[in-house]
């Protein structure tokens, strides 16, 4: 018997005679978490997208050969590691002994990293490509897109509209100008410019740093870097964006602010606006205090709000680290999150402001308060946008003591409004040294979490799903396979198995439901992916039938092999396993 053979009839017998309740892999309280890369030596620098169908990647540097490598996974929506235990490399090649920050984004549903390491001999750039099904197409190591003997920083990157990866870099000869570079890929691997890219900016008196990019409408891109970096530089942020050619679309950069300057050590943000236009964050030192700002540039580049930016509060008593931007491109409104301290950093809260078109503060000119300040030490702040609001995460430390961290979290609605009690909840709550934390939303409410954790003694990489009602798990379905001529009542809400099962080529689907409501009935592949939509609307109380012939929603063949079929209305989501023949 053939091993294709052996497990179809694995698959027969879960379908058919066996009882299993299919379950997801998120941790479902707080004291539990999924830890993804726990492999020998250290984990570190996650990173964290969202996929297609509630997947998501996650990805980080392992130390497990004694190299830092580039680990990527890939989780399914129910929390299932889809490529095997602590993922597969994206990256393989000579490192420094030391690592700086490396990126990771979505194209489509394929993931795409860069990351800078020294494979030549020299700081070489380097993007892979992953597909869902964990191949490399642009090979195994990916394309260099950078390599000289010049300091190269961390890359940065962005999807274009048009599907192209743009990657940014920056570069610092010991002789002559330097520069923020980029290139552009195109989705078979072609680069588009020359090979080295091409230069965003230079300057042979100033030292630019910190280069990030987004898409802005349908194939251009917009960049951002510091253009004088250097630790007594006055670092402030320019702007510009890029037609595909790689011309600048705005004849000049624009500078963000000219007031101030961006503190040493810390970051700024860049966004998409959802119509070619670009949110930018930032802090700017004054005095002893440290503020937040937030300005929004429009498709040509032009101010929505005041020149220099609006702060995010009028507290001149209060420092206003990390702000976060979380912006609902469906409705346009804007919110911006921070960590408020005090003037010794010994006291930490979470404030929040809401932003008109103009640029106006809606919650009053001090924020909205969401934890009072208080002795309990607040770091690493993480937001996740989704349909239900603001999920905001951060790393807390109640008793001073190192090692004495959680992870907790609050979901504000885009009025403000708290939407847990009691708020925060506890996500993450076994005791241990936290860092790192990421978070993305998920369409239907929820928040992904990463972060790295040293529990073990050396660091790993955990996770976690926080439901939009402050519960955990996540894309559970509610499988319960019985005999094919058993039903699954729920208060009148029945789903038979199918029948033939196995099939080939067509089989019947059949579901009973209450009373008049909204059905859908979806098609799963056994990682969770989409594979075809039965039913989308409205169905009359009653049995109803449907036929599935292996078609998918793109218009193919599904594959043979092991199937999940969903039945979702508004009580509850129910599924069975089927399996296609060829």
């Amino acid at each position: 018997m053939t091993a294709c053979k052996i497990i179809l009839c694995s698959l027969v017998a879960i379908a058919v005679t066996s009882p299993v309740a299919v379950l997801a892999t998120w941790p479902e309280d707080a004291a539990t978490d999924l830890f993804i890369g726990d492999g020998p030596g250290e984990q570190t620098v996650p990173h964290l997208v969202m996929a297609e169908n509630g997947a998501c990647y996650a990805g980080w540097y392992t130390n497990a050969s004694g190299n830092y490598d580039v680990a990527v996974q890939r989780l399914d929506a129910f929390g299932d590691e889809v490529w095997g235990h602590n993922g597969l490399l994206a990256s393989n090649q000579p490192q420094d002994s030391w690592v700086m920050d490396w990126d990771l984004v979505a194209a489509g549903d394929d993931a795409i990293t860069a990351v800078r390491d020294i494979r030549t001999g020299n700081p070489t750039v380097s993007v892979n490509r992953i597909t869902a099904a964990g191949n490399f197409p642009w090979g195994a190591h990916g394309i260099e897109v950078a390599s000289n003997n010049a300091f190269i920083g961390p890359p940065n990157l962005a999807v274009a509209g048009d599907g192209d990866v743009v990657v940014v870099w920056e570069e610092h000869p010991d002789f002559g100008a330097e520069t923020i570079r980029m290139q552009r890929i195109a989705p078979d691997g072609t680069l588009r410019y020359a090979a080295g890219g091409i230069v965003v900016h230079g300057s042979s008196t100033e030292s630019p740093g910190r280069p990030q990019a987004i898409a802005a409408g349908a194939s251009d891109v917009i960049v951002s870097w510091v253009p004088n970096d250097q630790f007594m530089g006055d670092r402030q942020i320019a702007v510009r964006k890029f037609d595909a050619a790689g011309d600048g679309v705005w004849i000049v950069p624009i500078t963000v602010f000219d007031g101030g300057s961006l503190p040493f050590g810390h970051d700024y943000t860049l966004m998409s606006d959802g119509a070619a236009g670009a949110l930018v964050a930032w802090e700017s030192g004054a005095g002893v205090f440290i503020y937040s700002y937030i300005q929004h540039l429009d498709a040509d580049g032009q101010w929505f709000f005041p020149y220099g930016g609006v702060r995010v509060s009028t507290d001149n008593n209060h420092n206003e680290y990390y702000p976060l931007v979380a912006h609902d491109q469906t409705s346009g409104d804007l919110l911006v999150f921070w960590t408020q301290a005090d003037g010794n950093q010994n006291n930490f809260g979470v404030k929040g402001q809401k932003f008109a078109a103009n640029g106006d503060r809606l919650w009053g000119d001090a924020g909205r308060t969401f934890v009072p300040i208080s002795s309990t030490h607040i770091s690493f702040m993480a937001a996740a946008v989704h349909p239900g609001g603001v999920t905001v995460a951060w790393n807390a430390n109640v008793s001073g003591a190192w090692g004495d961290d959680e992870i907790v979290a609050m979901l504000s609605d885009f009025d403000g409004n708290v939407m847990w009690d009691p708020s925060p909840i506890a996500v993450a709550s076994t005791l241990s040294v936290k860092s790192n934390l990421r978070a993305v939303g998920t369409d239907d409410g929820a928040a992904r979490l990463i972060w790295k954790d040293e529990r073990s003694g050396t660091p790993d990489i955990a996770a976690k799903s926080v439901n939009v009602d402050g519960t955990f798990g996540g894309g559970t379905v509610g499988i319960e396979d019985q005999n094919p001529a058993d039903e699954i009542p729920v208060i009148g809400l029945v789903l038979d198995q199918n029948y033939p099962n196995p099939f080939n080529p067509m089989t019947t689907i059949a579901f009973t439901v209450p009373r008049t409501q909204h059905v859908r009935v979806t098609i799963h592949d056994l990682q969770g992916r989409l594979v075809r939509t039965l039913v989308d609307g409205t169905r009359q109380e009653g049995r109803h039938e449907l036929r599935w012939a292996g078609e998918t929603d793109a218009g193919g063949r599904a594959a043979s092999g092991g199937y999940i079929y969903r039945l979702q209305t508004e009580e509850r989501i129910l599924g069975r396993t089927m399996v296609l023949t060829k």
